[in-house]
């Protein structure tokens, strides 16, 4: 299960709590899928949040990040509030830019909550050093590199071989029946 995790500073420490929203099929779910390249899913951050927005505003209103398990680790490790180009698209981003991208943030419900949002690192391109903290708690040197992961599906997709567009072909997946690679995002079903 894929959460969201809200980053808040409470009277000097830091705490975070997760987050997991229900699948919702909605109208704005074919625009959705036209900017994300994804229906709208319970393990995107966009609707956990939306909920949150919802359901628990205090803790919203209080958060310095919304991070992904895996970026709340990159964080850990290296002191940087980051995620990577797949996971923002897919949660409340657009695949053709692969940024955040403030209408399909409306159209989740969540325009006021860009602030949530850490900066979008490329891990295939960029690394950081391991911090002092990370170190400590990994017993590995600090100044190791490390690099942001994208999501298991691009991994997945890209483990089985789908680099390139053309021609278009296809791969299983756990967290869909099948992901393929081309030029154009599929018809949403």
């Amino acid at each position: 299960m894929r959460d969201a995790l809200l980053l808040r500073r409470c009277s000097g420490s830091i705490r975070a709590r997760r987050a997991c929203g229900g699948n919702s099929a909605s109208p704005q779910n074919a625009a959705l899928y036209r900017r994300t390249g994804s229906g709208l899913n319970a393990c995107q951050q966009g609707p956990q949040l939306a909920w949150l927005q919802a359901n628990a505003p205090e803790c919203v209103s209080r958060a310095a990040t919304a991070f992904h398990c895996k970026d709340w680790l990159y964080f850990r490790l290296t002191g940087m509030r980051a995620t990577d180009p797949s996971e923002v698209a897919f949660s409340y981003g657009n695949f053709r830019t692969r940024r955040y991208d403030p209408e399909t943030a409306r159209l989740i419900g969540i325009p006021d909550l860009a602030r949530l949002v850490p900066s979008v690192v490329d891990g295939a391109s960029m690394t950081h050093p391991l911090g002092a903290a990370g170190a400590s708690e990994t017993g590995l040197p600090a100044g190791v590199p490390v690099s942001l992961g994208y999501v298991d599906v691009v991994c997945n997709a890209l483990g089985a071989g789908l680099y390139d567009p053309a021609p278009e072909s296809a791969a299983p997946s756990s967290a869909r029946p099948a992901c393929t690679c081309g030029s154009h995002p599929a018809p949403m079903p």
